[in-house]
Formats: structure tokens, C-alpha cells, sequence
């Protein structure tokens, strides 16, 4: 029988892993066993640092988009507003169009 400390940290592994949408089969569902009972810190990020980095990168993309918008009604062309925020050209039509 596993420690409860190896336990909580199956749990959170396992939770984690079916957070991604990830499909576990026996094989790997043992193959996690075998990993948290090394005490191997690598075997998959945990779920609240993957949707701490998910709001992160949400957060950043509509902040670039917002940009965008601005410089498009700034009257900014749309080859300096892809300098600027690395969007490319297609993405800044799809926004300008968008506001129309």
C-alpha cells in the first residue's frame, strides 16, 4: 500500500492529467504509479500551473489584440501594427474586420 503522501500526489497527477483531456489506459495509469513512487517531480506539470499558464497566456493574447484594435483605429497600417505586436498580417485583417 502507498504512503498517503504518495497518494495525494497520484491524485493530483491523475487529476491533472484527465484536466489536459488526456486519455489514461491501465498502461498508463501504472506507468504513473511507477513514476510518483520514484518520487519523480517530472512527470507532468500540475493541473493548477497548467491553468495558471492557460489564464497567463489568455490574459497576454487578448492584451495584444486590444493593442491591435487600437492601432487600427489610430489609423496605423496594418504591416507596423504586425511589427508591433507579432500577430500576423492575416490575424490583424480578421480584428480589422471585426470592427467594421
Amino acid at each position: 500500500m502507498l504512503p498517503i503522501r504518495q497518494k495525494e500526489r497520484l491524485v493530483g497527477i491523475l487529476v491533472g492529467y484527465l484536466a489536459e483531456g488526456k486519455n489514461l489506459d491501465e498502461k498508463g495509469i501504472n506507468h504513473l504509479i511507477e513514476e510518483t513512487i520514484l518520487e519523480r517531480e517530472d512527470v507532468m506539470p500540475n493541473a493548477v500551473e497548467t491553468w495558471i499558464q492557460r489564464g497567463y497566456d489568455k490574459g497576454v493574447n487578448q492584451g495584444v489584440h486590444t493593442v491591435a484594435e487600437k492601432m487600427l483605429q489610430k489609423g496605423f497600417d496594418i504591416s507596423t501594427i504586425s511589427d508591433v505586436t507579432k500577430l500576423s498580417v492575416a490575424e490583424i485583417q480578421k480584428i480589422k474586420n471585426s470592427l467594421d
